[in-house]
């Protein structure tokens, strides 16, 4: 194996302290569309201008980095065209902003910007509660199953409850090398809050399945390594994206044990089934109408939402989009595990998981990592960087390690 060496210059710590700039800007735009405040403010202009400046800095960004690896250099290239051609076809600009995003997210450091997103997200999430508490922003309430959910300055309960469980999954992700029993009593406890607030059922499922298995595998590391789980724990996104499709093509044929599982996970085959046998497949996406919970009982029609990831891949961004999703979800995890990246195993593992019946899945808001993935698969194990000169006059101290970038200390 042919050894070379990686480091973080100094110019990457600004790429780094702008993407945060930007992903501030974007997660201002975004944490305003999932609040009630974007039904009094003028969130489309508001959320307009903070999309341009995202894009902007984002172009910014990319010129800030005077070396540009082949492999990175064609993942900017892809997701340019890629989110373009989407854009078309679905007729839907945000993914031009979605577009800029990650091709600024090939450059920057997703450990780092994790970490940020963790403490950001903590700030928006309890000032919207306790705005809502105080009465500032309206309460709204949804009567599902007989149970009525809170959403507290959200737009709805599962909102809420996404956004919450997100932090947790960051908070685990934050913290992995060195989680302690305080970090897992006041996770559990926080699970048990969050379902009694919420009351979101799907999430909650999936949190508490990843969180259990997240919590043997710290006991015993060496369960994710062995030759059975290298061999199927990459398959994950394949194996529910068939299930997915299986499942619907079996509600279509009336089998009763689907439909009564479709009467308790809320219509998640049925909308499935519903939006494949109206709008079919698409190679580059294409534009669909829903009608949100909320909506339909504001307007008092039929609630349609299109829920499972999988199947919503197909139908809005195309099979074009799908298979680079499923491909490269595959690579990421298979990866992950040669480097034994274990906390970045279960981040992707829950967001694959929580897709088979939950779209949100897919906004890169809440799921960092389909920012950064093309960037992720890009970069080489081993990449040579030159030093330049100016950074030796600096006297930087090295630090090398392997599989890894190295980092520059003053």
């Amino acid at each position: 194996m042919k050894l070379s060496f990686s480091i973080w210059t100094c110019r990457q710590n600004r790429i780094n302290f702008l993407f945060c700039i930007v992903w501030t800007l974007y997660s201002v735009s975004s944490f305003l569309g999932s609040t009630e405040l974007k039904f009094f403010l003028s969130f489309d202009k508001i959320s307009m201008l903070l999309q341009l400046c995202v894009m902007v800095l984002s172009v910014m960004g990319v010129f800030l980095k005077r070396r540009i690896t082949i492999n990175k250099g064609l993942a900017i290239v892809g997701v340019m065209v890629l989110m373009t051609l989407i854009t078309i076809f679905t007729r839907s600009y945000g993914y031009v902003t979605i577009a800029s995003l990650m091709m600024l997210g090939q450059l920057a450091d997703f450990d780092k910007i994790i970490r940020y997103d963790f403490v950001m997200r903590i700030i928006l999430f309890f000032s919207t509660v306790s705005l809502s508490l105080i009465g500032l922003i309206p309460n709204y309430t949804a009567v599902i199953n007989e149970v009525t959910k809170h959403a507290y300055g959200f737009v709805h309960p599962n909102t809420f409850c996404m956004i919450a469980y997100v932090i947790l999954l960051e908070w685990l992700y934050v913290r992995w090398q060195k989680w302690n029993i305080k970090d897992f009593v006041l996770q559990v406890m926080c699970i048990f809050l969050i379902n009694a607030l919420g009351g979101s059922r799907t999430t909650t499922y999936a949190y508490v399945f990843i969180f259990s298995v997240s919590m043997i595998v710290k006991l015993f590391p060496n369960l994710l390594f062995c030759k059975f789980s290298k061999a199927i724990l990459p398959l994950t996104p394949l194996i529910l994206m068939c299930v997915s499709y299986i499942l619907v093509y079996l509600y279509g044929k009336k089998v009763q044990f689907v439909v009564k599982l479709d009467e308790i996970i809320t219509s998640r085959f049925s909308s499935g089934f519903f939006y494949l046998t109206r709008y079919g497949f698409s190679l580059f996406g294409q534009k669909i109408e829903t009608v949100s919970t909320r909506e339909a009982v504001e307007i008092g029609k039929k609630a349609m939402i299109l829920d499972s990831a999988y199947i919503r891949l197909s139908v809005v961004m195309g099979v074009v989009f799908l298979g680079l999703f499923i491909v490269m979800y595959i690579y990421i995890i298979k990866r992950a595990l040669d480097e034994k990246r274990i906390e970045l195993v279960i981040y992707v593992l829950f967001f694959l998981i929580t897709g088979f019946s939950e779209s949100y899945t897919l906004g890169i808001y809440n799921n960092l990592s389909l920012i950064f993935m093309m960037g992720y698969i890009a970069r080489k194990k081993f990449d040579i960087h030159i030093i330049p000169i100016t950074l030796l006059r600096r006297k930087c101290k090295i630090v090398i390690k392997e599989g890894d970038y190295g980092k520059v200390k003053h």
